[in-house]
């Protein structure tokens, strides 16, 4: 973290708090189908928008276990460094505050 100062730092892990309970609040919202009606077209529709909320929660969940692991490299005192070793520039950081690389 030694690119990073204490002040961004804390500003990131505000915004990661903020944006990991948005996305937990997302996920309590997303509707789940799970009981299957008698008329087939209204099956199918159904089964169509089940399809694509799963993409979505496992969009939201991805992007979600990306924030607690940001997280926990804050309180490691690591965050801010890819896994490569290389430093995360603050510019990718602060638009993408759970970036795990420096591409």
């Amino acid at each position: 973290m030694r690119h990073l100062d204490e002040e961004f730092v804390k500003k990131m892990k505000a915004r990661l708090l903020e944006e990991e309970e948005r996305l937990q609040q997302e996920l309590g919202n997303l509707p789940s189908h799970t009981e299957i009606g008698s008329r087939d077209d209204d099956n199918a529709l159904e089964a169509e928008e089940d399809d694509v909320n799963r993409g979505i929660r496992a969009s939201l969940e991805a992007d979600l276990e990306k924030i607690v692991r940001a997280l926990a490299k804050i309180e490691e005192g690591t965050y801010g460094v890819g896994a490569d070793g290389k430093p995360i520039p603050k510019e990718r950081l602060e638009a993408l505050p759970w970036a795990d690389a420096a591409i």
